[in-house]
């Protein structure tokens, strides 16, 4: 999710995410501030060791979390130590409350390669390409792609009041291919005083318009009871 192919951290996602936190933070103002701190936890939650994130560039908040963290809270779990299979799972990562889960989560993907598709982002994400990606520029792009949609990357410096500055610095994370389509379908149900909660991920690949159940879990319980016996189970298997 915030990390390179190589495994390094990628500097140019945190900040993206940073940038979406501090625009979801000033939008909704009178909820409950989003804090920096979920970024490194959610590294820490996905990279393979158990050594806690500093981010030196982020001035409050830049500690993450590991095993050890969570092996305090009752009842005790670890760090997956692993990729996400679930937007829900991130309720698990320190910082995450479910308040907060229902803000950010239209913006976040447990698949793909993480690039933005210029033709479909929402006004928010295209924001949040550039610290000089103002909401002017950023409507001006989603007024020009209903027009025609864009057919190159480099179309974006035709836009009226584009840099070459900010097009050098969304370039590398934005694209105007299709990628495949994810699409999390979550189904819960009640009878008597039990309770089932299905989980499946599904992928449209767009080259081939196949469709592909690419997860499919189900288990019993409340929400978040229900979201550390799926963890549990799938720490046991590994």
């Amino acid at each position: 999710l915030l990390r390179t192919k190589t495994g390094k951290l990628d500097r140019t996602r945190i900040d993206q995410l940073l940038r979406l936190i501090d625009l979801l933070n000033r939008r909704d103002f009178g909820d409950s501030r989003i804090g920096y701190g979920l970024v490194p936890s959610i590294i820490d939650w996905t990279d393979t060791d158990e050594e806690t994130t500093c981010l030196p560039f982020v001035k409050h908040q830049n500690l993450g979390a590991e095993s050890d963290y969570y092996s305090d809270l009752v009842p005790p779990y670890r760090s997956r130590n692993g990729p996400l299979d679930t937007t829900e799972e991130l309720l698990l990562i320190k910082g995450i409350t479910p308040q907060i889960l229902e803000r950010i989560r239209d913006y976040l993907t447990v698949k793909g390669d993480g690039k933005i598709n210029i033709n479909c982002a929402s006004k928010l994400v295209i924001e949040s390409l550039s610290e000089k990606m103002d909401p002017a520029l950023a409507q001006i792009i989603i007024d020009r792609r209903e027009i025609r949609p864009f057919a190159a990357i480099t179309e974006l410096r035709d836009v009226p009041g584009m840099t070459d500055g900010i097009y050098q610095a969304i370039r590398r994370t934005a694209t105007v291919r299709p990628t495949d389509q994810y699409y999390q379908v979550t189904a819960r149900g009640n009878a008597d005083s039990r309770s089932c909660t299905i989980v499946a991920l599904i992928r449209r690949n767009t080259a081939t318009k196949n469709v592909d159940v690419i997860l499919y879990k189900e288990f019993e319980g409340d929400s978040f009871g229900t979201l550390r016996s799926l963890y549990d189970a799938d720490s046991e298997r590994r």
